[in-house]
């Protein structure tokens, strides 16, 4: 139980940093997914390394489960800041804005809509909004999970 409360207090720690540079990340680049992605990993390995490490001292045994915990706890904090802008860009979303995200479409990707029969419109945009709400979601818990233990056992070491 000492090892989960020192695993699960360092995560949060962890999780608060990344919130912080999740927030910067979507004001400076909230565009750049694949970035995100690699970010979002290399969180989930900072927090399960620092949760790992923290729980190795009560007991060597729970870096495994301390850093798939600590992992997702970081994780999710960077995750959050792009879940919210995409919540916001949602709830913003009307007829009026729609137009403007038309031509912010390329088009190479208008082609590709035309070609499969896509209308861009507001259903199109906020089921858009709602996929990467989820995305980021599955993303912070499976690289948390995955990688978290990947640094729970670089802590063991």
């Amino acid at each position: 139980m000492a090892a989960l409360r020192a695993a699960r207090r360092s995560g949060w720690k962890m999780g608060a940093a990344a919130l912080v540079i999740g927030a910067v990340m979507v004001v400076l680049s909230g565009d750049f997914v694949a970035l995100h992605c690699v970010l979002l990993a290399a969180a989930a390995l900072a927090g399960g390394r620092a949760a790992g490490a923290a729980a190795v001292a009560y007991d060597p045994a729970s870096v495994l489960p301390a850093g798939s915990s600590g992992g997702m706890l970081a994780a999710l904090g960077f995750a959050l800041p792009f879940m919210a802008a995409s919540l916001y860009r949602w709830a913003t979303l009307n007829e009026v804005n729609v137009p403007a995200r038309i031509a912010a479409l390329s088009p190479r990707e208008l082609a590709q809509m035309a070609q499969f029969n896509i209308q861009p419109g507001l259903e199109y945009f906020a089921a858009g909004e709602w996929s990467y709400v989820f995305g980021y979601l599955l993303a912070a818990l499976l690289f948390g999970w995955l990688v978290g233990m990947v640094g729970g056992t670089m802590a063991h070491r």
